[in-house]
């Protein structure tokens, strides 16, 4: 897999030092996973919380949207669309009376700057969660039409008259790249982008009932990915010598093109949106994900930042970078710090996921098994077991799956989730430890996903009392697991 070079901070002009007050910044922050400093096309800084590695492919959220822009720029380039193309051209066998006049007049830069007219997010009027555990299930038939359902919304307001964040627009961009092309976004990228900066094959974009691609939100990518992707664009669409993406494109997607506030020196979300990218202050520009997926691009000093986590709270993040590292990057290269260098990858190497105390193991327990009452993930019963290292719980449920969970009592121990996608496992690291002698705690970190579940068993719950309780505070594919209660038959 191609990832971008490597080189000491001090040969490309700022002092490990810097990097490690940035780096101390993030141990501290609720939760960076992964992150990376790139600096002159290398990448002088690079490291994961613990139990998150190099190899996650972190669920990348509106951080999306910047790679939708990749491909309407690069389908810009071939001829086959332009900023200014009308979106109902597209699709003329949904042109009926229920189409307004309004949305005849939408352009894809309209959707490209979140200025399509509507007041509110369009997808949610006609989109859905995924139905759980729907297996055989279909969805109504207007309710798979997104397209259709698009275009027949009424616009409360002209196209490009103000901005209003919609990942409605951005499905329609991916439907309009498949319209000419044939092929889905993360198909239509793989040889004319992904292959070119090493993307790993096999990725997943999350696609609606239609079988389009979402576009807005559903990639998945990791931290060397996203890095290898935000230098490109800090080279202004140049990848090895070669212009992958239009400059024409590239300046008009990365330049103020509407409002999204009054402009302040404080936060980066009113200082105008691109295409698909948010300008931020210091002359900066970045694309972004819920709950800390961030490129952030320093043209300035030839710089850029990657991350991904699990923080509510993304200024956070752009504050460190901007507060750490922007008055540090200096022109020639500095003298070489040893020293410095090893404290740096030390302050890496102390990212530590808070998961609830260290356990002991319970002298009083081995195993016990829960059969459970009818409840809306379908889960039929439950089997804790206690070895010397920490605690396993088993699911199973009535149409046959089963999850295990896993969590150490001293050391974080893996384990797989899938109730999160509930298309694939994705990994865990998880920490328990016993509350009182019949009250088990798990808490399970997902080092690809925001999300941290936090698991209680009560071993002597009577069936009137929840004997396991689940949780987690991040958003995720099903919101009803945010707080979810079990009760014993």
């Amino acid at each position: 897999m191609y990832s971008l070079p490597t080189s000491t901070p001090e040969a490309q002009g700022i002092s490990s030092v810097a990097v490690a007050n940035f780096v101390n910044r993030l141990a501290e922050l609720d939760y960076v996973h992964g992150f990376a400093v790139v600096r002159h096309g290398k990448i002088i800084a690079e490291g994961y919380r613990e139990g998150c590695s190099s190899a996650d492919k972190h669920q990348l959220f509106s951080l999306s949207k910047s790679f939708l822009s990749s491909a309407i720029g690069i389908a810009f380039g071939e001829g086959l669309l332009t900023p200014d193309s009308l979106l109902v051209d597209f699709f003329p066998e949904y042109l009926s009376d229920k189409v307004s006049e309004r949305m005849r007049r939408l352009k894809l830069r309209h959707l490209l700057s979140m200025s399509s007219g509507h007041d509110k997010c369009a997808i949610g009027r006609y989109s859905s969660k995924h139905s759980w555990r729907s297996e055989g299930q279909t969805m109504p038939a207007d309710k798979r039409a997104w397209v259709k359902n698009f275009l027949e919304d009424e616009l409360p307001f002209e196209p490009g008259e103000r901005f209003v964040y919609n990942s409605g627009a951005s499905f329609m961009l991916s439907a309009v790249i498949k319209r000419v092309t044939g092929l889905n976004i993360s198909e239509y990228l793989r040889t004319r982008l992904f292959d070119k900066l090493g993307f790993d094959e096999g990725l997943y974009w999350e696609q609606n009932p239609e079988g389009i691609e979402i576009g807005g939100w559903g990639f998945n990518l990791s931290v060397r990915e996203i890095a290898a992707f935000a230098n490109m664009w800090l080279n202004k669409g140049v990848h090895n010598g070669e212009q992958i993406i239009p400059l024409a494109y590239v300046e008009q997607a990365t330049k103020w093109q509407i409002a999204n506030g009054e402009v302040n020196d404080i936060s980066d979300w009113v200082q105008g949106y691109g295409f698909q990218f948010w300008r931020c202050r210091n002359n900066c520009f970045r694309g972004d994900g819920y709950a800390g997926q961030l490129a952030l691009i320093i043209p300035e000093h030839d710089a850029a930042v990657v991350m991904t986590g699990g923080m509510p709270m993304m200024q956070r993040e752009i504050d460190a970078a901007f507060d750490f590292l922007l008055s540090e990057f200096k022109q020639e290269a500095l003298p070489e710090d040893k020293s410095a260098y090893l404290a740096l990858n030390e302050a890496i190497h102390s990212m530590k996921f808070e998961l609830g105390p260290l356990g002991d193991v319970n002298p009083e327990f081995t195993m016990q098994e829960f059969e459970l009452k009818e409840n809306f993930i379908d889960l039929n019963k439950v089997l804790l077991i206690q070895d010397s290292k920490g605690l396993t719980l088993r699911y199973y449920f009535n149409h046959g799956g089963e999850e295990v969970y896993e969590a150490g009592f001293k050391e974080l121990r893996e384990g797989s989730i899938n109730l999160v996608t509930q298309d694939w496992g994705l990994r865990t690291v998880g920490r328990c430890h016993w509350e009182n002698s019949t009250t088990a705690v798990m808490v399970l970190a997902i080092p690809q996903s925001p999300s941290i579940f936090t698991i209680k068993v009560v071993l002597d719950a009577p069936a009137t009392s929840p004997c396991i309780y689940m949780n987690t505070p991040i958003w995720f594919a099903c919101d009803k697991l945010q707080k979810q209660e079990f009760f014993r038959k």
